[in-house]
């Protein structure tokens, strides 16, 4: 007699025709067994393992030569996670000459995976694949088995065959590859890509390898590859937000290309309307385009985006713009880099002539003594002081927004941050021998701050030529020019390399206590109020001069921030300050110094 019981998807036939094996007799009828075989198997299914394995042991005890029993023994013990006694159940299983094999080595090689016994694991996954050459579930545990042993090739190869014969498995081959990706594996990550999009072209899981082959373009600098990709991606499905919100960030970031990038961003923003990162990328070209109606609104969405961190709360509410300020007290706290605070605080000026009776302000560290001299803020606090008692709170690069400021609108009354007196006057003695025309020079960013463009979906878009940062080597070039002397304003990053280079003492610095002694950004400060001109990539120095009235040359990279607009050489938030720009065609700053190298000598 024969009977066919389903375990789990397996089809286990039990065979009780015949009761004697080498002369022996056994103790159980085959009907009874057979009906006891059943009640145990349905345990199994059951999920009541502990009942099963009871049921199976004293089937085994009457008769040990099923090879179904102990296949389901194993089964059971699997199930309970002991992973050792179903693999010896397995084993006693093996010694029969049956037609289903395969299947007890690939539950063989699952007991020896979850016991992360890889190699025994590979063993009899390879075996089930031998011999069933089309058993896709088998090849895909070895492809998970080989990812557990870092065989990264291995992964890619078993998962595409597996996705070949099942191709409900290519989502397993995408998984690797996003997988593979974001351990920065992209070439196995990229071949994963590709084996799936030649497996099923016109599947439903097309626009994802698509998506993920435009990430990796973008991460070894291929844009025009990525932009295909992308695109590819949008073609294959009209809702992939992410592809759309990529496009716009790229031509935005890497191509300086708004025209091309606003309807992708425009049109990701429709596809996921809440979605703050697209709303943040939308908020900076429009901000650039100078579309402060749109670009200021949007904008408040980085809260919600920006640096990937949790948003503030806070116990009082935030200032609306409307309600009267009239003898409240109002805390005003910064929330991006130094050059941003020292850009916006020029806003609590506005703050105050609104009738706040008390404009506290939290800054960064660094600023706090010398933004301590603005008598517009009538106290400073740094992140983790305990806030004093207040009516209302407001993020400080939220005000441009609040105060609804245009183009022709921003608040520009210069100098908005003085120097120390005292200092001004030390310095101004200190620098008096120098009768030559004095540049100050700042030439390296903040690391963090040295290519944050546009982003893309949960990451940011790379962008090579976006970096701010300027070798300090083609400033030698001006320190050589006739009747020019050359200081350096740089502090902390940067000085190794003013260290490695050789500037023949043509560039001077000002020492060891240089913005040390009386605190950051004051010596820096009275220094550039004495100097005839700073010239500086775009970091928080170019703000300090720019509030400070000083004339300063800013050197831009592309495509540039988008607080400098597009295309000008200068900039309403700066009467003094003008702008040198990177071209998309530069791929070094050479171009650019020779412009300041001109205009130096006009």
């Amino acid at each position: 007699m024969r009977n066919k019981v389903m375990i789990a998807g397996c089809v286990i036939i039990l065979c009780v025709s015949a009761w004697v094996y080498k002369g022996r007799d056994y103790l159980l009828d085959p009907a009874t067994y057979e009906n006891k075989f059943k009640i145990a198997s349905q345990f199994l299914i059951d999920g009541n393992n502990d009942e099963a394995i009871l049921g199976f042991q004293e089937l085994i005890k009457a008769n040990d030569q099923f090879p179904a029993v102990f296949f389901n023994l194993g089964r059971a013990y699997n199930n309970k996670k002991e992973w050792d006694t179903a693999i010896a159940a397995y084993d006693r299983a093996l010694q029969f000459n049956i037609d289903f094999k395969h299947l007890i080595h690939f539950h063989k090689g699952l007991a020896a995976f979850n016991k992360e016994d890889f190699d025994l694991a590979q063993e009899s996954f390879k075996t089930a694949c031998s011999l069933k050459p089309d058993y896709a579930e088998s090849y895909y545990y070895l492809g998970m088995n080989a990812q557990k042993q870092l065989k990264f090739d291995d992964a890619v190869q078993y998962l595409t065959q597996a996705s070949k014969i099942n191709t409900s498995l290519l989502t397993s081959l995408l998984s690797l590859a996003h997988d593979l990706r974001n351990q920065e594996k992209l070439e196995s990550a990229y071949e994963c890509c590709k084996n799936a999009i030649a497996i099923d072209p016109k599947g439903a899981h097309a626009y994802y390898a698509y998506l993920m082959m435009g990430d990796i373009d973008n991460m070894q600098s291929r844009p025009e590859q990525a932009i295909e990709h992308y695109q590819k991606a949008c073609d294959a499905n009209a809702q992939c937000h992410e592809a759309f919100n990529n496009l716009g960030a790229l031509y935005a970031g890497q191509y300086g290309d708004l025209k091309k990038a606003q309807p992708y961003l425009e049109a990701a923003l429709k596809i996921k309307p809440d979605h703050a990162g697209t709303r943040a990328g939308l908020s900076a070209l429009y901000l650039v385009l100078g579309d402060y109606d749109r670009g200021w609104a949007e904008y408040e969405h980085r809260l919600e985006h920006f640096f990937e961190r949790a948003p503030r709360t806070f116990e009082k509410p935030r200032w609306d713009g409307k309600s009267s300020l009239e003898g409240k007290t109002i805390i005003v706290h910064a929330e991006q880099g130094l050059g941003d605070t020292l850009q916006f605080i020029r806003y609590a000026q506005n703050i105050k002539n609104k009738g706040a009776k008390k404009v506290i302000v939290e800054v960064q560290k660094p600023l706090r003594k010398i933004l301590s001299r603005c008598p517009y803020i009538d106290a400073l606090i740094i992140p983790d002081e305990q806030w004093p008692e207040h009516d209302v709170q407001v993020p400080l690069m939220s005000l441009p927004y609040l105060c609804k400021t245009k183009v022709n609108s921003i608040p520009a009354a210069i100098p908005y941050i003085t120097p120390d007196q005292s200092l001004l006057t030390e310095w101004k003695e200190k620098l008096s021998p120098d009768k030559k025309y004095k540049i100050g020079i700042c030439w390296h960013v903040e690391p963090s701050h040295d290519a944050d463009v546009f982003r893309g979906e949960g990451k940011t878009i790379s962008v090579s030529g976006c970096k701010r940062s300027v070798p300090l080597e083609l400033f030698l070039p001006l320190a050589k020019l006739n009747n020019v002397s050359v200081y350096s304003l740089q502090k902390h990053n940067g000085l190794e390399e003013f260290a490695k280079v050789n500037h023949e003492g043509l560039i001077k610095d000002f020492g060891p206590d240089f913005d040390a002694a009386h605190g950051s950004f004051m010596d820096t400060a009275a220094i550039m109020k004495n100097l005839d001109l700073v010239i500086t990539a775009d970091t928080s120095v170019a703000h300090l001069a720019g509030a400070l009235g000083v004339p300063v040359w800013i050197m831009l990279p592309f495509p540039a921030d988008w607080r400098w607009l597009l295309d000008r050489k200068d900039t309403p938030w700066y009467p003094s300050m003008r702008l040198f720009r990177k071209s998309r065609n530069d791929k070094d700053w050479s171009r650019v110094m020779d412009e300041v190298k001109i205009a130096l000598k006009q």
